[in-house]
């Protein structure tokens, strides 16, 4: 039986570990960290908080980047023990706390894979829910929420419970779980991939209003995922002489081409990874990392001759080089981040999505907006869903001031384009501010009252999606 959270002491500096993710969000508190190591303890864990009325910030991998798992008093539960994998046919039976990197390797030799793809392969699963991860191939394969078959959670009470997609779906406005009443679909989402708020949809299904839910409904425990077949992978770099290759992006859309993922970067990109990739060329303005079904690329090399930007072309013909590509990717932020810790500086990243139709004049307004602010800063992400992270990098306070305010002036174009401001990183505690402006505070209250609904004491994910007073309203 777990122990009461009341009589968990935990030295200081362990506890410390716990009060940050990779947002950078500093200030987090908590009394104390629990390590259930069962789905049973996490209910009883539950139970205990509830009777007590004690907050709880459930952790993972805490790879997140909105400062979700940064904790804003009461207690920790880390899900770090919860590691059980099962693999049955084309399903896996997954504890919160399995990494996507343990699930790959589980995977290895079956001939089946689990589509989404975030860069950090150090994400939980339980985060991945939590988040609705999509990753690179999302272009092609979707978001996390797709792959849910079913979900084991844990309510604010310590009630444990089963939910399978196609049990239990929104009727008038409600979804009921556990006997509870959950309001829902209640307003409408952005026509693009969005993490931004509780999911809203007509007929929704009550696994979709947990998975994007940021640990404020409930814990999820375990979780079975679909699997596909895996397909054999290619992997190309192409270099290009501009910034601008919209037009090629464009032709890479093709669905004849089996491309499943287009990651962009610009020159300022390229120029933090250039140690990392010595061979691209130096006068390169973008490029374009290419993931296509199948192993026959002339159709894709046509497509991509046609610009007279092109450069060069790399083609990843084995694991060795496949890894590189992997790295190079995985580098361009981690240079960023590292960078703005040794200025002592939080980065200011978007995670904004808009309507394809609405990309090219987005695309122009960033780099218009960027240059005219003198600041540094580097673009990359995923082009072919018109989703891409700019990454502003002050060197002092006043930089800093200056880079909030140009934000606020990109999301308020965002939205007023139709797009969202969090397309796959939810909105934690960073993005509060933003969230409303995107839906005003008629479409937030309709939120507070789900939340409600769900977690009544407003114990869970105290300060994720909402402002710590929301518990009030």
């Amino acid at each position: 039986m777990a122990p009461s959270p009341l009589a968990m002491i935990e030295k200081k500096q362990f506890i410390e570990t716990y009060f940050e993710d990779c947002s950078g969000l500093a200030g987090g508190e908590a009394d104390a960290v629990y390590i259930p190591e069962s789905v049973e303890e996490v209910s009883e864990f539950m139970r205990n908080c509830y009777e007590k009325r004690i907050l709880v910030t459930v952790s993972g991998g805490r790879s997140g980047l909105v400062g979700g798992a940064v904790p804003q008093g009461g207690v920790i539960l880390s899900t770090e023990h919860l590691k059980k994998i099962e693999i049955k046919e084309e399903t896996a039976l997954l504890q919160a706390g399995v990494t996507l990197s343990e699930f790959e390797n589980a995977l290895s030799g079956s001939g089946l894979f689990y589509p989404p793809d975030p860069t950090e392969k150090n994400a939980a699963i339980g985060g991945m829910i939590a988040t609705d991860a999509s990753g690179g191939r999302g272009f092609y394969y979707g978001r996390t929420r797709v792959y849910i078959v079913s979900l084991r959670v844990a309510l604010s009470d310590g009630s444990l419970v089963n939910l399978r997609r196609g049990n239990t779906k929104e009727r008038d406005g409600f979804i009921e779980i556990n006997g509870n009443k959950i309001p829902c679909a209640s307003y409408d989402m952005p026509p693009v991939k969005t993490a931004a708020g509780y999911f809203s949809k007509k007929g929704m299904d009550a696994v979709d209003i947990l998975a994007g839910s940021e640990g404020t409904l409930a814990i999820i425990c375990e979780a079975q995922v679909r699997l596909l077949k895996k397909p054999h992978f290619s992997v190309l770099a192409a270099f290009f002489a501009e910034e601008n290759i919209i037009e090629t992006v464009e032709k890479l859309k093709d669905p004849k081409l089996d491309v499943v993922s287009v990651e962009y970067f610009d020159s300022n990109s390229l120029k933090l990874a250039f140690r990392d990739f010595p061979a691209m060329p130096a006068n390169a303005g973008s490029a374009l990392f290419i993931e296509k079904k199948g192993q026959y690329l002339d159709d894709l090399a046509r497509v991509l001759e046609e610009s007279e930007a092109l450069l060069d072309v790399f083609v990843a013909d084995d694991g060795r080089r496949k890894e590189l590509f992997r790295n190079f990717r995985h580098s361009v932020p981690e240079k960023i981040n590292e960078k703005m810790r040794a200025r002592g500086l939080r980065k200011l990243g978007t995670d904004f999505a808009v309507p394809s139709g609405k990309f090219p004049e987005i695309f122009a307004f960033y780099k218009k907006t960027l240059e005219f602010s003198g600041m540094e800063y580097a673009i990359f992400g995923h082009i072919a869903e018109s989703h891409l992270h700019i990454n502003m990098m002050p060197e002092n306070k006043r930089e800093y001031e200056a880079a909030r305010v140009i934000y606020a002036v990109l999301a308020e174009k965002i939205i007023s384009s139709g797009g969202t401001i969090s397309a796959e990183h939810g909105i934690g505690k960073i993005k509060r501010e933003y969230l409303s402006m995107m839906y005003g505070q008629r479409i937030i209250h309709h939120m507070i009252e789900t939340k409600k609904a769900a977690d009544g004491r407003f114990l869970l994910g105290r300060g994720n999606i909402f402002l710590p007073e929301a518990n009030i309203l």
